[in-house]
């Protein structure tokens, strides 16, 4: 047994901060994605609540939940569990409770344990070795794996002479020995600031998800631990409502927060920090209680088809499944009511694409080029039809029906 060390982790309440978003409705808010977004393809319930998401190279879909890890096929059938009372007996502690997963290049399965500041390393299910994030049990938040089975680790860090407690994102090479320490002065110059999430582009570059009381940010650094830029935001998203951030499959980063408008969206940034899509969610309701896409994730994963899996901080919440869509959608913002009399209709709407151009059709014509808000007047009594599309080879065009009377 390699593992001697027994300790007094404790089961107070862990704030996890990898995601936190609340998003309110918009009463006339209708489909909601664009070309290469996502459609819904299935729901998955898991047991408990989901902390974070991976998809193995067995394309197996692992979730980490309060008891250990749940391994299901990503069609929702439970394959087998990697119960937290199974390894806190390997590892001789009381509480480690999973709340990051990761796989390297190898396909071995990395776990962080929130409670006891552990990461633990599985090879066919078995846990095969672990480290301990500090000198004495921590509290960690979020990791990430990188190529060369480095990791970066947020984390509290409490300084010998002092009972104060910082954030911080510490290095530490694949046999788990610190490299070297980003301060939190040096990540964010605000004193109130946390590190809610980690992610890693494919050119190996840290992205800091910082939440404080002045700013919440994208700090990007250097695999050295050398700062390098802010990441930029679309002008429409709404900078304090960022709350998870994660990378795909190829590598490059996706951010969730809210639009100006209120509607939950992710935005994809390729390595170099260039926005490639914004892809902007709906809520869908089901019959078991209302589900926000893209809404509170704590956790999201891409499969090799691209089908992207993303879990949510509520209990009652399940493991959503979406497909890559392959046509071109718009959601309205504003329409006028289904019965009116009203002369005068105004329309709002918009795409996930900021360049996008629309086309618009009052009850037959010819579309025509218009912006994202349309108005008519003088109308008369009787039925109308509205359409909108987004201008381009793919295409689906959004319809609304209604009478002045």
């Amino acid at each position: 047994m390699l593992y001697s060390l027994k300790t007094q982790c404790g089961s107070r309440s862990i704030p996890i901060l990898i995601s936190f978003l609340s998003l309110l409705a918009v009463a006339t808010t209708q489909s909601a994605m664009a070309q290469t977004g996502f459609d819904l393809l299935r729901v998955i319930r898991p047991h408990q609540q989901v902390y974070d998401l991976a998809v193995g190279p067995d394309g197996l879909l692992y979730a980490a939940v309060a008891h250990g890890i749940e391994v299901r096929k990503t069609t929702g059938e439970l394959v087998r569990e990697i119960l937290s009372s199974e390894i806190e007996a390997s590892l001789q502690v009381d509480h480690f409770g999973p709340a990051a997963l990761a796989f390297d290049e190898q396909g071995v399965l990395h776990v962080l344990g929130t409670g006891c500041g552990l990461v633990a390393r599985f090879e066919n299910g078995a846990l095969t070795s672990s480290f301990w994030v500090g000198e004495t049990p921590r509290f960690a938040y979020d990791f990430a794996v990188a190529a060369d089975g480095s990791y970066f680790i947020s984390t509290e860090r409490t300084e010998d002479d002092s009972s104060d407690v910082s954030f911080v994102v510490q290095k530490h090479d694949a046999e788990g020995n610190l490299l070297f320490v980003i301060p939190q002065e040096s990540i964010s110059s605000d004193p109130t600031a946390s590190f809610a999430a980690l992610a890693l582009s494919a050119q190996g570059d840290l992205h800091v998800l910082v939440h404080a009381e002045t700013a919440v940010s994208v700090e990007v650094f250097s695999p050295t631990g050398l700062h390098l830029r802010r990441l930029q935001m679309p002008k429409q998203v709404d900078s304090d409502t960022l709350y998870n951030i994660f990378s795909d499959r190829q590598g490059n980063i996706v951010l969730n927060g809210r639009l100006r408008g209120r509607e939950a969206v992710l935005v994809k940034y390729s390595p170099t920090g260039s926005i490639i899509k914004m892809y902007i969610g709906e809520r869908t309701s089901f019959v078991a209680g209302s589900i926000f896409p893209f809404e509170d994730l704590s956790g999201a994963a891409f499969d090799q088809a691209g089908n992207l899996y993303t879990s949510t901080q509520l209990s009652s919440e399940p493991i959503l499944a979406y497909k890559p869509a392959q046509y071109d959608r718009i959601f309205f913002r504003r329409l006028p009511d289904k019965r009116t009399k009203d002369r005068a209709a105004e329309f709002t709407f918009a795409a996930d694409r900021p360049a996008d151009v629309f086309e618009c059709s009052l009850d037959g014509s010819a579309f025509s080029v218009c912006s994202s808000t349309r108005r008519y007047s003088g109308l008369q009594r009787g039925t109308h039809v509205f359409r909108v599309r987004v201008r381009g080879e793919k295409r689906t065009t959004e319809t609304n029906r209604w009478a002045v009377f």
